[in-house]
């Protein structure tokens, strides 16, 4: 590059500019550090001890981190994401949530590609209280996972329970639109390939261990109890997770 004379450094310094971007997101006070030995931005191998979700059965070869960093970022989807196609379960009560995680753990021990997490969903643009993912990476095998996961449910769960197929994430098509209509911008693949260069990709789905999930669990029954679901008591003897408080309206003052 000519430094001098071309009159639009900086706008080509800022072409590319990662590290803003990156900045701008917040990105380096979320872990990530860059790598004095590769030059790379890095985040420190570690599993949270309370993220909403267990994954049941996390794919080792999907970065969604890393990815949704690229997509806050750069404002662009990843080509990965363009062939992530989802089943989504949407349990109506903690009791069917604990039995959707029952249904992943065996179906992944059954089928070692079942790649599945489940849990409660605090985003606010997400209307329900939980979820269930599993992930595949074409819309046929996405076709394929729905019509097994829809027959599982059906008889493990209930057929009223909402299971549907989409594509790639919720927050790519409140910022683009309908998934089917997306187009990536000609600046994209650019971009992408700048990213790549300088970010290594992260693992955060990964196997928790069972005291992780029993947190994870807790936080749950928690959850449901504050939102009123009452199913959480089948799992806790029948009585409520906390005292109710004692009540006074229904108790007339009498004289004499």
């Amino acid at each position: 590059m000519q430094y001098v004379g071309n009159g639009q450094l900086l706008d080509e310094l800022m072409a590319d500019d990662i590290a803003e971007m990156l900045d701008v997101r917040g990105v380096f006070d979320k872990g990530y550090y860059i790598n004095p030995d590769t030059g790379k931005l890095e985040r420190m191998a570690a599993i949270s001890h309370g993220p909403p979700w267990i994954y049941t059965n996390p794919d080792p070869e999907r970065y969604c981190m890393t990815y949704m960093m690229m997509f806050n970022s750069l404002k662009i989807i990843p080509k990965r994401c363009l062939d992530c196609w989802k089943v989504v379960v949407a349990p109506r009560s903690f009791h069917e949530l604990m039995q959707l995680y029952e249904l992943e753990v065996e179906l992944s021990a059954e089928e070692p590609d079942a790649y599945c997490k489940c849990g409660i969903e605090i985003r606010d643009y997400v209307p329900r209280h939980y979820g269930g993912y599993f992930y595949t990476n074409s819309q046929e095998a996405g076709m394929a996972r729905y019509h097994q996961v829809r027959g599982l449910v059906d008889e493990k769960i209930s057929k009223e329970t909402s299971v549907i197929l989409k594509r790639f994430c919720t927050e790519f098509e409140l910022k683009f639109g309908r998934s089917d209509r997306v187009v990536r911008p000609a600046e994209a693949d650019r971009l992408e390939t700048t990213f790549w260069q300088n970010v290594t990709r992260s693992k955060e789905a990964a196997l928790q261990p069972d005291w992780v999930k029993q947190h994870v669990m807790a936080k749950w029954m928690k959850f449901a109890w504050g939102r009123g679901d009452k199913t959480v008591t089948l799992y806790n003897g029948g009585v409520p997770l906390y005292t109710p408080s004692y009540t006074y309206h229904d108790k007339e003052k009498t004289n004499g």
